[in-house]
């Protein structure tokens, strides 16, 4: 049985939630501090930009629930390297973001994040003026941009067929290793399939206590008031390029959520859904007097120039976003 107080809620969940200015917002709706670059700091995680997306087609007790992600760009402590001989590590963190009045202990489900972009050109890029296009570090979008809708429609339907139980998130990971849906036999490119993937429970989340984020600068999240649990993270190499940050930094990772109903009287939904997100980072800088990239080198100056700082600065500094 859905719980009775979620019922009572969801319409006024429904009318409190906070619309986002676009469909994948970053650090210039979120209110981070901002040192001329983007940067926030949840509990002991430092990132170099953020993105937070609405989950859509959830039932309405889960209206107004989100995901965001996070890169933290580890550099050597002997200092920054150069070029492309040089690895460079992004760690991508996830939260899942939840409504102050929606207990995270009550959700019952599973969240499959693929590692590998899909393949294709990205998002497209949005443009100043209707003129000038501005890179790929302020693209946003949703995943029928860059995923055909029958691989959506194949997935979804898939995962919400597997038989859950107990042991539902394995079998998900299982079922998806086993008969990959043939619609996304190209979804991460060169017929790769679904590419590299985890499987989480959403049962064993908690959210970051006040105590815990008590040195940070930052939360990520809209409405303020919602709550964030960290739900999963992955470490991929790059290296010191321009190309070579971007490709790594603002890379879009789509995230099945499975949203099951369990046993118990708090249960949240009746049936089991679920929806993709496709998730990236977004820094919209000011651009108000941009040019168009291919005309100046000066963006790329910008993100080689980094690379002669310490590693803390290098991390951070490489994602200024000068588009002058």
């Amino acid at each position: 049985m859905i719980h009775s107080k979620v019922l009572l809620l969801a319409p006024i969940l429904s009318a409190l939630a906070q619309d986002l200015s676009t469909d994948i917002v970053g650090c210039t709706d979120l209110d981070c501090p901002n040192q001329g670059w983007d940067s926030c700091t949840v509990t002991d995680e430092s990132y170099a930009g953020i993105g937070l997306a609405r989950i859509s087609g959830v039932p309405d007790s889960l209206v107004g629930i989100s995901l965001v992600k996070g890169v933290h760009i580890e550099d050597p402590e002997s200092g920054g390297g150069n070029g492309s001989d040089d690895d460079r590590s992004f760690k991508s963190v996830y939260y899942l973001g939840t409504p102050s009045n929606l207990d995270v202990g009550d959700l019952s489900g599973c969240a499959v994040v693929f590692n590998d972009p899909p393949t294709g050109p990205g998002f497209q890029q949005p443009k100043i003026n209707d003129s000038v296009a501005v890179d790929i570090r302020a693209s946003y979008g949703t995943c029928p941009d860059v995923i055909t809708q029958g691989c959506i429609d194949s997935l979804t339907r898939q995962a919400r067929n597997v038989q859950t139980g107990s042991n539902g998130c394995s079998a998900l990971k299982s079922d998806l290793e086993d008969n990959p849906p043939d619609e996304c036999s190209d979804l991460t490119g060169a017929g790769d399939g679904l590419g590299r993937f985890d499987v989480i429970s959403l049962g064993n989340l908690s959210t970051i206590s006040q105590s815990a984020n008590g040195s940070s600068d930052c939360w990520p999240v809209q409405p303020k008031s919602d709550n964030l649990a960290q739900l999963y993270d992955d470490t991929s190499n790059g290296n010191y390029t321009e190309e070579g940050n971007l490709a790594e930094m603002y890379k879009i990772t789509p995230i099945l959520t499975v949203f099951t109903s369990s046993n118990g009287s708090n249960s949240l939904v009746s049936n089991t859904s679920a929806s993709l997100t496709c998730l990236k980072v977004v820094s919209t800088g000011n651009v108000t007097n941009a040019t168009d990239p291919e005309d100046t080198d000066e963006g790329g100056a910008a993100m080689s120039a980094v690379n002669m700082a310490g590693a803390t600065v290098a991390g951070l500094a490489t994602l200024m976003f000068v588009l002058l």
